[in-house]
């Protein structure tokens, strides 16, 4: 196996957030695409930046780019255009031409012997995310000695996770094989997790499936989903709000659109503190201690949850969630959207930070900074 292995640190994390190594394949030709199809562009950003993004902003230990095709070409698109937290690593597949087998051995060689499992993701899934990739990490865990794979609609889908007992099995494979020749020689040790949204697993094989997918995610978002896309947070799965000028009414309003899309889970509070009012919103309030709590409480609940500890009713205040319960929320898998209120303004349009805020959850993908257009030209005081 020619493999050549080229480690770049990001933003490296002090510990690995799950055992599970990250294997993104990426080394094909794409003959039937008919063009570099990992460098197509997808709702502005190459095709393969998605999933790197995703995998990036999820539990996995590290990710690993299996690279072969225009190596060097797409490598640059994805230093230019991720910015995930993480450690990435980049391997070179100089036999990639032999078929997926070849590129399964070399993304095999970049896992450590502290991971207990790897996952193998493919680049062309540009709707894959964290929460998905999280969700399967969490049954894995749970048998960590099992197969772990998505299932939609009575169908396999990728990514798959192979624990590491079944790492010679698949050193073993040759030619355009992948790892599901290994799934039906080990049937009993499959352990499918169901999805009921199949948007996440749609790969890309030809030209025409970007333009499919690209109307299938615009008729699902709907033509007032505006906020989401001005924003860029389509694939955003943790989103906090710090400042002032408004910041409940957008979340509010974001969170009217992603229902509307359909599909999502939606957690909504605060790490500090919100107005009683509030809980009258596009959203049902639970009260809660803990993570397991909330998660027995809501059940199988289908509209959006803001979540909350305690009230003070004294000061007609709900006290929200502390960042740690935030991380473990985003990390169940439960929720596919979590919108985050992290420091309040006292209903000023401008706000000055204190010491000790925002409180942002480590798990936050994107901070929001709102300020009210009511302070324009008004002196800074304690009044605006």
């Amino acid at each position: 196996m020619a493999a050549r292995d080229i480690r770049l640190s990001l933003v490296e994390r002090s510990t690995p957030l799950s055992t599970v190594a990250g294997v993104v394949m990426a080394a094909g030709s794409s003959r039937r695409f008919g063009g570099d199809k990992l460098l197509e562009p997808f709702r502005g950003r190459p095709l393969l930046c998605w999933v790197v993004d995703a995998a990036l902003r999820s539990r996995l230990a590290f990710v690993n780019v299996i690279l072969g095709h225009r190596h060097r070409a797409i490598r640059a698109a994805v230093m230019r255009d991720v910015d995930g937290a993480g450690l990435l690593t980049f391997t070179i597949n100089d036999e990639h031409e032999r078929g997926q087998s070849a590129s399964i051995v070399a993304g095999l060689t970049a896992v450590s012997a502290e991971c207990t499992g790897a996952m193998f993701l493919v680049g062309d899934q540009p709707l894959l995310d964290a929460g998905t990739i999280d969700r399967l990490i969490a049954f894995f865990e749970s048998s960590p000695r099992s197969i772990c794979y998505p299932c939609c609609d009575g169908q396999r889908r990728n990514p798959v996770i192979f624990p590491r007992r079944f790492f010679a099995d698949l050193r073993q494979l040759r030619g355009d094989v992948g790892g599901s020749a290994v799934i039906a020689a080990h049937p009993e040790a499959g352990m499918p997790v169901t999805f009921g949204d199949p948007k996440p697993f749609f790969d890309i094989d030809r030209r025409a499936d970007i333009d499919l997918l690209s109307a299938q995610v615009k008729d699902s978002s709907g033509a007032s989903a505006q906020l989401i896309g001005a924003f860029g947070l389509e694939t955003s799965r943790v989103i906090s709000f710090c400042g002032s000028g408004g910041k409940t009414s957008l979340m509010a309003a974001l969170v009217r659109e992603f229902a509307a899309a359909g599909g999502d889970r939606i957690l909504v509070t605060a790490t500090t503190k919100m107005a009683i009012e509030e809980l009258d919103g596009p959203w049902c309030g639970y009260r809660a201690a803990d993570a397991p709590e909330l998660i027995a409480a809501i059940g199988n609940e289908r509209r959006a949850v803001l979540a909350y500890r305690t009230v003070d009713v004294q000061r007609g205040r709900i006290l929200g969630l502390s960042t740690e319960m935030v991380d473990t929320l985003a990390r169940s898998g439960r929720f596919t959207r979590i919108l985050i209120e992290a420091d309040g303004s006292r209903r000023r349009p401008l706000k000055a930070p204190g010491a000790n805020e925002p409180l942002f959850p480590e798990s936050t993908d994107v901070v929001v900074m709102v300020a009210g257009l009511s302070g324009l030209g008004t002196p800074v005081s304690s009044d605006t």
